[in-house]
């Protein structure tokens, strides 16, 4: 199996969770601002009403209008890290990774204790190829919350790519554990384990993988009858 399928299989299958900017009727605008003063609570509950916004036209897929809301709510209060937050996902379904990637830095500035915050840019800079980077904020947001299954398989995946198998096997055992039906951990190790010339344990997980695949997949009625 070659690198190409490892780079494939990092973040595949896992959702990034955007932390719920629409509250409804701006009840979050306490934790708006990270910065004490940076703007008047009126401006900053003008801002969420965009962030709100923007976030409804982004679950309608509406992209291009989301992200002008965005704009609007981080012209007014800058230290709205849910705006920064939502700007990296909207302009990583557009493909603009980079753009992604400097929206998050500007939230993990503002918020650097989130994980949610490190586990998204890793995200992103697995989309521009930044492998690197990406391991290190996967390890980041492992340290902020060990028990993450999510924040896991990101870190297992950047370790194959890295190719420190023995630790993606380690981490994706962990997923396992918790999931054992998880099917990206399950290909994710037997890749690794093929990596590190254990054919055996690759051979049975790439079987119980086929095994799940079948199982999932969708069954197709007879002549259009259910």
């Amino acid at each position: 199996m070659q690198g190409s399928l490892l780079r494939s299989i990092l973040f595949a299958g896992v959702a990034l969770s955007i932390t719920a900017c629409s509250s409804g009727g701006g009840g979050s605008t306490a934790d708006t601002a990270s910065t004490a003063g940076a703007s008047g609570p009126e401006q900053r509950k003008e801002g969420m009403k965009f962030v709100d916004a923007a976030y409804k036209l982004r679950t309608e897929g509406k992209l291009p209008e989301s992200l002008v809301e965005i704009d609007k709510a981080i012209a007014l209060d800058k230290n709205n890290y849910y705006a920064w937050q939502l700007r990296g996902d909207i302009n990583s379904v557009l493909n603009k990774a980079e753009d992604a990637i400097e929206d998050l830095n500007k939230a993990i500035e503002l918020k650097p204790s989130d994980p949610a915050l490190f586990y998204a840019r890793g995200k992103y800079e697995g989309q521009a190829r930044k492998f690197d980077d990406a391991l290190k904020d996967a390890q980041k947001a492992v340290s902020l919350d060990p028990k993450n299954m999510d924040y896991l398989y990101m870190r297992a995946s950047g370790y194959a790519i890295a190719q420190e198998y023995k630790k993606a096997i380690a981490d994706a055992t962990t997923v396992l554990n918790a999931d054992p039906k998880n099917m990206n951990a399950l290909r994710l190790r037997s890749v690794c384990y093929f990596k590190s010339g254990n054919k055996k344990l690759s051979a049975s997980d790439d079987r119980e993988y086929q095994r799940l695949a079948r199982s999932n997949a969708r069954v197709i009625p007879v002549n259009g009858m259910q």
